[in-house]
């Protein structure tokens, strides 16, 4: 999950169905839900930019912009299958995400900018 805190807003991560839901935080109510990243695990909401970053198992980062009460996909980047863990530094602009050790390839830190 990651909250818009400035505008009621709260990011929540579905794993069934595979999904970002945008619900407003005063009144409950689910405002939108749009397809996402299968096996979600972390996400980020970058405000400045009103955009959400969602790293998913599936080998993938969705990033999707908030447009009021809406979501949509304006980006999919590659990561690794497996990589679905992670931490958005706004004052850096950046998005670290954890590569796990698979197939004999030992386990690193990739680093993404949002710029």
């Amino acid at each position: 999950m990651a909250l818009d805190e400035a505008s009621h807003r709260l990011f929540i991560g579905c794993r069934r169905v595979a999904s970002l839901a945008l619900f407003d935080t005063e009144t409950g109510k689910l405002l939108t839900a749009v397809p996402n990243v299968g096996d979600a695990d972390d996400l980020f909401y970058d405000a400045p930019r009103r955009r959400v970053y969602v790293l998913g198992g599936e080998g993938v980062i969705d990033i999707d912009q908030r447009d009021g009460d809406g979501l949509h996909r304006i980006g999919r980047v590659s990561t690794g299958d497996g990589a679905r863990t992670g931490m958005w530094v706004g004052q850096q602009d950046r998005l670290y995400v954890a590569m796990p050790a698979r197939r004999g390839q030992p386990a690193e830190i990739r680093v993404f900018s949002a710029s």
